[in-house]
């Protein structure tokens, strides 16, 4: 049995998630995926059992540090609205620190994997988010919402706004992230 090797397995995640992101989930093959790493298919069979596994695996692996990049400076002693602002912040500047795990997760959400994924996982990645809204609500900060109303009223909002593409006019400034967090607080705060 050929033993794991923590360079090669970066190597696939890293080419996956660049080979997807350039030529989509269809196109994309294991021995794409293989040329792209700089390593032969049986090396991906090592760590992956199909293209199915591979993908979905690396979803997991992206959503955790995208949740992680979005996280940084969350701190319990801060006001619920603090929070929110750090999270809006985060969110906004993902879109140009780590744009290739953000396209990696939104084509991922929009494929036919998507069906394939542990929910609850996901929602434990949220968890943070969970407790904060949960926060908001018992202070009465915030309306009493579910995961989904706050997605679409709020994380929706900043993705859009930090996507470049769809959003290049957007002026990444102090002023307009600080106008467009009022904006979206105040559809969510009570």
């Amino acid at each position: 049995m050929r033993e794991r090797d923590v360079q090669k397995q970066k190597a696939v995640i890293e080419a996956t998630i660049k080979v997807i992101n350039e030529i989509g989930f269809v196109s994309a093959s294991i021995s794409k995926i293989a040329k792209e790493a700089g390593v032969s298919v049986g090396t991906i069979y090592i760590y992956y059992e199909n293209k199915e596994d591979l993908v979905v695996s690396i979803y997991y692996e992206v959503k955790k540090d995208i949740t992680s990049f979005l996280y940084q400076d969350l701190d319990e002693t801060m006001s619920v609205e603090q929070n929110f602002k750090v999270l809006w912040e985060n969110t906004i500047k993902a879109g140009a620190q780590i744009v290739n795990l953000i396209s990696y997760s939104e084509q991922f959400a929009n494929s036919p994997f998507y069906d394939l994924i542990d929910h609850s996982k996901i929602y434990e990645l949220m968890q943070p988010i969970l407790d904060l809204i949960k926060r908001g609500v018992e202070e009465k900060t915030l309306k009493d919402i579910s995961i989904e109303v706050f997605v679409a009223f709020f994380i929706i909002p900043a993705t859009f706004l930090a996507n470049r593409k769809k959003c290049a006019s957007f002026d990444v400034s102090t002023k307009n992230i600080d106008d467009t967090f009022q904006l979206a607080w105040n559809t969510i705060k009570k």
